[in-house]
């Protein structure tokens, strides 16, 4: 009997194991999409020439991206994404993605 309870235990945390790291990839997978939108979100309003507020919240889907703006020392900009998924105003995964253009 106490094999038995021992093999379920274990089986068990493994099942639990197993599914808390698909949860996490799938997070990490869902702030990273977050993040490119956001870049790519700059990019249509650097084409269009239309100002993006930098520093707000844009909700997508089942959480939101921030794009923030870095001028460099050599004068190039550095575009910033950061992905977010929130669960009950915890932030539960994020994902930073970056670019730099150099503007003419």
């Amino acid at each position: 009997m106490t094999i038995i309870s021992t093999l379920s235990v274990g089986v068990w945390q493994s099942m639990h194991l197993q599914q808390a790291e698909t949860r996490r990839a799938s997070r990490q997978a869902v702030v990273r999409q977050l993040a490119e939108a956001g870049l790519d979100h700059a990019r249509a309003a650097h084409a269009s020439r239309r100002p993006l507020p930098l520093g707000r919240e844009y909700p997508l889907g089942e959480g939101y991206y921030i794009v923030r703006k870095q001028v460099r020392e050599d004068g190039a900009t550095r575009m910033i994404s950061l992905g977010l998924l929130r669960d009950g105003g915890v932030v539960t995964a994020s994902q930073e993605l970056s670019e730099v253009w150099h503007v003419e």
